[in-house]
């Protein structure tokens, strides 16, 4: 084998190992069966149950303008935020946050996703890193 062919078959070889990490990650992502796409809105909603009004009435903040939505998908997919196969429950913590997060495809479909943060914890059915969508979409 030539000098020349070696570093050739190295380069092929390198971008066989690119294209299947490609689509290997190309499968991955949020919701519930994937990458979230299509999305028409999303809506937040954030309650302190624990603490008196007007602290504790929930907040929702709604994502409709294509930016927003642009937006709010990104950071739906870049925090790998989905709907979790199984529901956990609440271990008991008090004083935390309930979240709901409805995303609205243009088709119409809806998936409502909802989770209770306590004490550094997260239950319900999201799955994701949940703090950190919520931080990328400005809501707390």
């Amino acid at each position: 084998m030539s000098g020349a062919t070696q570093p050739r078959r190295l380069r092929t070889v390198a971008a066989l190992g690119v294209a299947i990490a490609a689509l290997i990650t190309a499968g991955c992502g949020g919701g519930s069966s994937g990458k979230w796409e299509d999305v028409h809105s999303v809506t937040v909603t954030v309650a302190r149950p624990g603490l008196p009004p007007p602290g504790g009435a929930p907040h929702t903040t709604e994502f409709t303008s294509a930016s927003a939505v642009a937006q709010a998908t990104a950071a739906l997919n870049a925090h790998h935020i989905e709907q979790s196969s199984s529901s956990s429950s609440n271990n008991g913590c008090a004083g935390g946050a309930q979240i709901a997060i409805t995303i609205v495809k243009h088709d119409g479909t809806s998936v409502r996703l909802s989770a209770y943060q306590c004490g550094g914890h997260t239950t319900g059915d999201v799955s994701g890193d949940l703090s950190g969508f919520l931080s990328a979409v400005g809501v707390s």
